[in-house]
């Protein structure tokens, strides 16, 4: 997935940052030289694999709900293998302090491969 390296404006300072949003669905932010997270991942398109990403370790929080394998008819699972984001580029703009992305939000039934 393609990375945008910025400068932003963070707690009256600026921050080299890498901003990434890959395939889970969740939109991080990373300080480049420490590599620690500088915002609690969100979601950019629907999610129900994770409730969220813990902000102190970075890993995802597992939905129970999203586990197919448990289930006797499976479960819909947001994004698909397809994922959130591939390898459409995305930009900054520093005027606007907004990223464009072109989201993928595509389900997928994990039913008929957990029968």
């Amino acid at each position: 997935m393609p990375m945008v390296l910025a400068n932003l404006r963070i707690g009256g300072a600026s921050r080299r940052v890498l901003m990434e949003a890959p395939k889970n669905g969740f939109f991080y932010v990373l300080d480049v030289k420490t590599g620690k997270l500088v915002n609690k991942p969100r979601n950019f398109v629907p999610v129900n694999w994770a409730k969220e990403i813990d902000f102190k370790t970075g890993r995802p929080v597992p939905n129970p709900d999203a586990e197919y394998w448990n289930k006797p008819d499976g479960a819909v699972v947001y994004p698909s293998p397809i994922g959130g984001h591939s390898w459409n580029p995305m930009s900054y703009d520093p005027a606007t302090g907004l990223v464009y992305i072109r989201p993928w939000s595509w389900p997928l039934d994990f039913g008929s491969i957990a029968r």
